[in-house]
């Protein structure tokens, strides 16, 4: 079973907004870019509500500093959207 894991777009990211969502009920997780399906797994461990939370920062560890000519950044959020599917507890 495969946890974690990267995804590259097809497409810069940053040129517009783009939709991102997460589907999870108590069979499976699926993780979608504009509506198209980039990843899904069996739902062994999240049958409990979660929070979301939404963060933009570094991590030098992983990823390195970001280049001073790219600063400063910018993290946007148009909107966000959230509901309980009807046929779940």
């Amino acid at each position: 079973m495969e946890f974690g894991g990267q995804y590259e777009a097809p497409f810069i990211v940053a040129d517009a907004f783009q939709v991102y969502a997460v589907d999870w009920n108590r069979e499976r997780i699926q993780w979608f870019v504009n509506g198209r399906l980039v990843h899904e797994i069996p739902n062994v461990h999240w049958h409990y509500p979660l929070n979301m939370a939404f963060d933009s920062e570094t991590f030098p560890d992983w990823f390195g500093l970001p280049d001073p000519a790219e600063l400063p950044a910018v993290f946007s959020i148009e909107y966000v959207r959230s509901w309980r599917q009807t046929d779940q507890p």
